[in-house]
C-alpha cells in the first residue's frame, strides 16, 4: 500500500477577527485570570 502526504493549508487571521462564543458557560473572574496567568509563567 502506498501513502499519499495530504496537504495541509493554513490561514492565519488578525487576532481582532476572533470573538467570545456567547454561550461560554466558563468566566472568569480578574482574581482567577491573575492565577492563571501566574500559572503560564511558571
Amino acid at each position: 500500500m502506498t501513502m499519499h502526504p495530504r496537504t495541509v493549508q493554513i490561514t492565519f487571521w488578525p487576532l481582532d477577527w476572533l470573538k467570545p462564543y456567547a454561550r461560554n458557560a466558563k468566566t472568569h473572574d480578574a482574581h482567577q485570570i491573575a492565577k492563571i496567568v501566574a500559572s503560564m509563567a511558571d
